[in-house]
């Protein structure tokens, strides 16, 4: 999708679609002002567009200008983790009402929102290459801040770790930065997958290998050990898909880039890879305790998951707020650093298995989808499960607005799924099209 085509598309959006366009484009710039969260949260851009976004979706799910959808086991799946989850949320505002209990509450629900409202705005394919190619353009700033900082110096804090420096850039951790740079990867590599692409092969390269390149490069400033396997994961990925669909010339540009990657940035990849991996590897090895691994989070995760096994039974199957006298906060935020165990302790064990349930359909749903369709929905649900080992990705906006979007495609009926036959006709149609899915 050209900007031409994008812009046709983004001014037929009707009010409940326009303004998350808006936002997709606007996150990052939001993104580098949490600091003023320090000063009021009355006056912070990221606090406001939190507390907004739910408000904004429920009032877009209530109004009759957002399409509907056909309900299927997908949504059911959706529906009995959300509700376990809202129950949670209540208990929790129950147990304490201050700003802290508000900013964690809107956290935790904020995901289950997200799909559903990406559930009604995804009706076709031509609103996932809408919305990627939204993704896209927004990481053009994380991008421009990456070049400033690999060629002029840091324009935020640098984090020592494992013998190098990390570059966060203004963002309030490295995660956040990861989240542009793969998910524009991921995109890159679809479109480049695409037969019915709008781009011809040579632009379509030209994207490919300036992401790529950038990725590198961003892995190389960022040193996040996660962020590395999610990457090799992506190449992976697109090289098998690449067999599958007997596109060798794809494959064959693949190599070209490793080679030029390896050639240009081989040593950099080695040192930093090697110093990151170095403790994990004296585990494996058994020369360091187990309690080091993954930069010393299994010793913290032991220690949390004792303290899960001390709770009442009522608990550990429907979270921790049930019976709880208070908010158990280093247990449902970030700071637990792995989501399983984070959704675990906020919806219990049942929540947990609905949650591993959604990915297991989507998997399932995988099967029925073009080869494309599938690099781009096995890659998104892989970033989510790779993240999960160590980071909390569920608690990251930005990256859900990408990921969903894609996972609300591939729930959609066959004849949905289909690729637009032309930008010129399918732009002539007019949004209200839309009500042909409504049940």
């Amino acid at each position: 999708m050209n900007f031409k085509d994008w812009k046709a598309w983004v001014s037929r959006l009707p009010w409940t679609m326009k303004w998350f366009v808006l936002l997709i484009l606007i996150r990052p710039l939001i993104d580098i002002l949490y600091f003023l969260k320090e000063v009021s949260p009355l006056v912070s851009p990221l606090y406001i567009v939190g507390v907004l976004t739910p408000v904004m979706i429920v009032l877009c799910l209530l109004s009759p200008k957002m399409p509907r959808t056909t309900s299927t086991f997908f949504d059911f799946v959706i529906n009995a983790w959300g509700a376990l989850l809202a129950i949670n949320c209540i208990l929790m505002l129950t147990l304490e009402l201050s700003i802290d209990s508000l900013q964690l509450v809107i956290k935790q629900i904020t995901p289950y929102l997200l799909i559903l409202y990406l559930r009604r705005f995804v009706q076709s394919k031509r609103d996932l290459i809408g919305l990627l190619t939204t993704f896209l353009y927004s990481t053009v700033f994380p991008f421009s801040m990456q070049l400033y900082e690999r060629f002029i110096g840091p324009i935020g804090p640098t984090v020592h770790t494992r013998g190098h420096d990390r570059f966060e850039g203004l963002f309030a951790d490295v995660v956040s930065y990861a989240i542009y740079i793969m998910g524009a990867f991921l995109i890159a590599g679809y479109f480049f997958l695409r037969e019915n692409s709008d781009k011809d092969f040579r632009r379509r390269a030209l994207l490919l290998g300036i992401v790529s390149i950038l990725t590198v490069m961003g892995l190389v400033t960022m040193h996040h050990t996660a962020s590395w396997m999610v990457a090799a994961m992506l190449v992976g990925l697109l090289s098998f898909f690449s067999i599958r669909k007997g596109q060798f010339s794809t494959l064959g540009f693949v190599v070209v880039l490793l080679i030029v990657g390896y050639i240009g940035f081989g040593d950099s990849i080695s040192e930093r890879l090697g110093s990151s991996l170095q403790t994990d590897i004296a585990v494996l090895e058994g020369e360091k305790e187990v309690d080091r691994a993954f930069h010393g989070r299994v010793w913290r995760w032991k220690m949390l998951g004792a303290y899960w096994m001390e709770k009442p039974a009522l608990d550990k199957f429907l979270g921790l707020s049930v019976s709880s006298m208070y908010i158990e906060y280093s247990m449902l935020g970030s700071g637990i650093h792995n989501d399983f165990m984070r959704v675990i302790c906020v919806t219990g064990v049942i929540g947990f298995l609905l949650y591993s349930l959604f990915y297991l359909v989507l998997f399932q749903y995988s099967v029925r989808l073009r080869v494309e369709d599938q690099f781009l929905l096995i890659g998104s649900i892989l970033i989510m499960l790779m993240y999960s080992i160590t980071t909390t990705p569920t608690l990251y906006p930005p990256l859900l607005y990408l990921i969903f979007s894609i996972f609300a495609f591939a729930a959609l009926p066959k004849s949905n799924r289909k690729p637009p036959f032309s930008s010129q006709v399918r732009s002539s149609r007019p949004r209200k099209t839309h009500s042909a899915v409504h049940v």
